[in-house]
């Protein structure tokens, strides 16, 4: 995920020293958001997985 984010990060600032057109950086900031926020989801649900998994190890 570390890769992702370094990744997404110089991608942004890429994309944001060479704006072509207005709309298309909005577009494209809209996507990275969208990547950004789906991808703290994942690392939401894993972390939770994380914990069920180690609570029904500690039940049994």
């Amino acid at each position: 995920m570390g890769v992702f984010w370094a990744v997404g990060l110089f991608g942004g600032l890429r994309i944001l020293h060479s704006a072509s057109s207005p709309m298309t950086t909005l577009v494209v900031l809209y996507v990275m958001l969208a990547a950004v926020a789906l991808s703290l989801v994942v690392a939401a649900a894993a972390v939770a997985e994380l914990g069920r998994q180690a609570a029904e190890k500690r039940r049994r």
